[in-house]
């Protein structure tokens, strides 16, 4: 019979030690620098908010590159200092389609 000595050892940790806490930190971090490696491989050339951000990762790798160039033009005629998630919501509109179908 084998054990698993590492889950045996977390199982025997109180809710409250630092060892629960170091761990959650350890998740975070590395879901953190995932999440930025998947933001920084994409180039903006202007300010956009987190959840327009999070529609780019949401986008085919082949298109990203088009839909951002798209998104940033679109936000500039409309004198948008930045893109948002509701400026692509009106591109998606004007193009005849639902971002919330896309999506």
């Amino acid at each position: 019979m084998k054990l698993d000595v590492k889950t045996s050892r977390e199982m025997t940790k109180p809710h409250h030690s630092s060892f629960w806490q170091k761990k959650k930190e350890k998740e975070e971090l590395a879901k953190l620098i995932e999440e930025q490696a998947d933001i920084s491989s994409i180039s903006f050339t202007m300010e956009w908010d987190n959840e327009a951000k999070e529609l780019m990762k949401k986008v085919p790798e082949g298109i990203v590159e088009t839909a951002v160039s798209n998104a940033e033009e679109f936000a500039k005629e409309k004198g948008y200092t930045k893109v948002s998630k509701k400026s692509i919501q009106e591109l998606m509109e004007k193009l005849g389609m639902n971002l919330d179908d896309m999506m």
